[in-house]
C-alpha cells in the first residue's frame, strides 16, 4: 500500500500509463530524482511537487478552489427559489455526495424525458463522477 505522496503519485502515474522517464522529461527533471521521490526515498520542493502533480492532471489550485467554493458562494439568506435551494444543497455536500447526486439527476432526466442527455452534458458528468 502506498504511504508517501511520492508513492501515491507513482501509483497514479502507473494507472495513467505514464512512464517515469516521460514525466521527468516533460517537467525538466532527472529521471533518477523522480524515481527516488516515487519510491519515497526523498522529499521534493513544492515547485517540483506541483510540476509532477500537474503532469498527472492534478491542479492544486483548482482542487483548493473547488473545496472552498461551497463556503464562499452561497449565502443561505439569499436562497429565494428552488434553483438556489438546489445550488445551496449541492455545494453543502462532499465530493462523493455531489457525484452521486449528478448520477441520480442524470438518470431521472433521461427516465423522464426518454431521451439521452446531450453529449456535452454526458461528458461533464463522466468527468465529474470519478469517485463512483
Amino acid at each position: 500500500m502506498a504511504k508517501t505522496i511520492g508513492e501515491k503519485l507513482a501509483l497514479l502515474a502507473k494507472t495513467q500509463g505514464k512512464s517515469q522517464s516521460v514525466i521527468a522529461d516533460n517537467i525538466g527533471m532527472a529521471p533518477s530524482q523522480l524515481n527516488r521521490f516515487f519510491r519515497g526515498n526523498c522529499d521534493f520542493s513544492s515547485p517540483n511537487l506541483f510540476l509532477v502533480m500537474k503532469e498527472l492532471g492534478l491542479d492544486i489550485e483548482e482542487m483548493i478552489s473547488k473545496k472552498t467554493k461551497k463556503f464562499v458562494d452561497i449565502d443561505e439568506a439569499k436562497v429565494d427559489n428552488v434553483y438556489d435551494c438546489i445550488t445551496y444543497m449541492y455545494r453543502s455536500i462532499d465530493d462523493l455526495g455531489q457525484q452521486t447526486y449528478l448520477k441520480q439527476l442524470a438518470w431521472a432526466t433521461t427516465a423522464t424525458t426518454k431521451k439521452p442527455l446531450p453529449q456535452k452534458v454526458q461528458d461533464i458528468i463522466k468527468k465529474e463522477t470519478h469517485l463512483i
